[in-house]
């Protein structure tokens, strides 16, 4: 398994950036990339699960870990795609800032508990020299569930635009979910840090592709997709986003 990148070295190129992102920059197609700025959080957060104490793992926690390292991928893999589909749609950058400034890191996040644990993400040996990036290239995953997940989100996101921010709305929903489930069972510190970093970056999300929906005239944004997907400030607080001081967003 591809060893982590010195974190202390990586506090040099740390770059001031929001992890959301409704950014000005061009979509690339650089979509295998890790070479990724961490904000001053961010780093933060991979400082403090690297260095928390080792304690021993539980088998949900190990299949936790192994999931989350699988969905968070998803996310990112799934995100640069729909962000190539539609090189149109300013609006698609939405996906390429959430996949490079946020679901990277929480993939590489997740990756830094599986080598800090020397835990295999499939059934091959652990191998601190592994580089999980050449064997699981953008769209191939370790668990089938989390494959068949993604081929099924990718066919509906390819329909259309609509269909691809409200696949975003779908995964942050489906990520909260997952997650809350997995903290419910988890007590190493430093995996309830980790997932607990993960969540509020997809409650961040979350209320990015419902601004984006709502930017192309989609009125009720991820609640258009019903019940299910509608959130609320309460549950879903994003971090970097006001109110307008009657609980909904501006």
């Amino acid at each position: 398994m591809r060893k982590v990148v010195s974190l202390l070295s990586t506090a040099m190129i740390v770059a001031f950036i929001v992890s959301c992102g409704d950014g000005d920059s061009n979509v690339s197609n650089q979509t295998n990339t890790t070479n990724f700025p961490y904000d001053p959080q961010a780093l933060s957060v991979l400082e403090q699960i690297e260095t928390l104490p080792k304690e021993d793992l539980t088998e949900e926690e190990i299949s936790s870990l192994i999931f989350m390292w699988n969905e968070e991928k998803l996310a990112k893999d799934l995100y640069y795609k729909l962000a190539e589909t539609y090189p149109e749609y300013n609006v698609s950058q939405t996906f390429y800032n959430i996949a490079t400034n946020s679901e990277a890191i929480h993939q590489e996040s997740v990756e830094i508990l599986l080598n800090k644990y020397k835990l295999s993400i499939d059934n091959q040996p652990y191998d601190e020299n592994r580089d999980l990036n050449n064997d699981y290239p953008p769209g191939a995953f370790s668990l089938q569930e989390i494959q068949t997940l993604y081929d099924q989100l990718l066919n509906k996101g390819s329909a259309s635009i609509e269909d691809a921010l409200k696949v975003g709305c779908i995964v942050e929903v489906t990520d909260v979910n997952d997650l809350n489930e997995r903290l419910a069972i988890v007590d190493n510190q430093d995996i309830i840090k980790d997932f607990e970093f993960l969540r509020q970056g997809s409650y961040n999300h979350y209320w990015a592709f419902d601004k984006a929906l709502k930017s192309i005239g989609i009125q009720d944004g991820c609640c258009s997709l019903g019940e299910e997907y509608c959130k609320t400030l309460e549950e879903y607080p994003p971090s970097n986003m006001g109110t307008n001081g009657n609980g909904n967003r501006p």
